[in-house]
């Protein structure tokens, strides 16, 4: 019997790019058809970024972490909309994935530039 996916602890910035990265190429369903993820799915997937956002909220900034939650919630109700990518909520969920990564890379260069 398989066991059932327990999604991964994150806590850094650069985590939610890669976490980004994968949905890109997993959604909209994020199902795992390699094996090594049994009962890898939307929920766990959202639940995973939710929590990767709320651990480097302070890393981010308020305003920062708010729009990448709102804008995660609504790229959750466009892929639902369309799992099996036939209309244009599936697209619309991925533009508001690549709105997600600008900001996300936006904040990464400005505290780079900080840094030196």
């Amino acid at each position: 019997m398989a066991q059932a996916y327990a999604p991964p602890i994150w806590e850094e910035v650069g985590e939610i790019r890669d976490l980004m990265d994968w949905m890109m190429l997993a959604s909209p369903k994020f199902l795992d058809r390699t094996g090594f993820f049994p009962g890898r799915n939307i929920d766990t997937v959202f639940y995973e970024l939710d929590h990767i956002l709320q651990a480097t909220r302070a890393k981010l900034g308020e305003n920062l972490y708010r729009a990448l939650i709102d804008l995660s919630r609504q790229m959750r109700a466009y892929l639902e909309a369309d799992p099996e990518r036939q209309t244009d909520s599936y697209r619309k969920g991925q533009d508001i994935l690549q709105i997600m990564w600008d900001l996300l890379d936006a904040n990464m260069r400005q505290q780079r530039s900080r840094r030196l």
